[in-house]
């Protein structure tokens, strides 16, 4: 059974201090990850209340959003006018090969089955094009300092996997490069002024220890 947040706390994460930070360090990091945007249609799978496809939009891209939730996209569609489809992402409603770059965001940890939804991501996306995957890090000072919020609900029933165990399983399906980045355990007022230091230290020292990992897949 999938996990399911209430889209309105989900959404009002964003404008808090740690969320306007975190997210701001996982939007460069899915950036970077996907390279130049121009001219590329990108399908924003999971894409919750819309904040990622702003970001993508901004960088010129063309991005559908979908995502199985009516009222996270409900809240989407009050921020922009992309085009957006309510569907299930074990099933997308998209014919081969649609898309030059598919995304999924923090949505391999909250479904039932990971590996079908692995299949449709690569099924949709074109051969040459990348399919991302956007994880949290269980392994990293952030998903340490909250371990145990990160076991209760809405979260009880989320699979959060370490570096490691997200490559074991996405490697069988093309070549694979995984990022990470947000190396703060949560929101330090104190260390704000200092957040770049502490990106560039986090990334030479440990660069797989991130709390958001992106892992990119080359399709063949």
């Amino acid at each position: 059974m999938s996990v399911r947040f209430d889209a309105k706390s989900y959404d009002s994460w964003f404008d808090s201090p740690w969320g306007r930070y975190a997210f701001s360090i996982e939007a460069d990091l899915v950036e970077k990850a996907l390279g130049s945007l121009e001219d590329r249609n990108i399908l924003d799978v999971g894409s919750g209340t819309g904040r990622f496809t702003i970001a993508l939009r901004q960088q010129s891209a063309a991005v559908f959003e979908c995502d199985m939730d009516i009222e996270m996209l409900r809240a989407a569609s009050k921020k922009s006018c992309a085009a957006r489809i309510a569907c299930d992402a074990a099933a997308l409603p998209f014919a081969d090969r649609s898309f030059d770059i598919t995304l999924a965001n923090t949505l391999l940890e909250f479904v039932a089955d990971s590996e079908i939804v692995l299949e449709e991501l690569l099924r949709v996306t074109r051969r040459g094009g990348v399919v991302a995957i956007g994880a949290l890090n269980p392994h990293s000072p952030w998903g340490i300092a909250h371990r145990r919020e990160i076991y209760e609900q809405p979260w009880r029933g989320a699979t959060l996997r370490n570096p490691r165990n997200l490559e074991k399983l996405i490697e069988p399906y093309g070549k694979v490069a995984i990022r990470s980045a947000l190396f703060s355990p949560g929101y330090l007022r104190w260390a704000q002024p200092l957040a770049t230091s502490l990106e560039h230290l986090g990334s030479m020292l440990s660069p797989r220890h991130g709390a958001f990992m992106v892992a990119t897949i080359e399709v063949p």
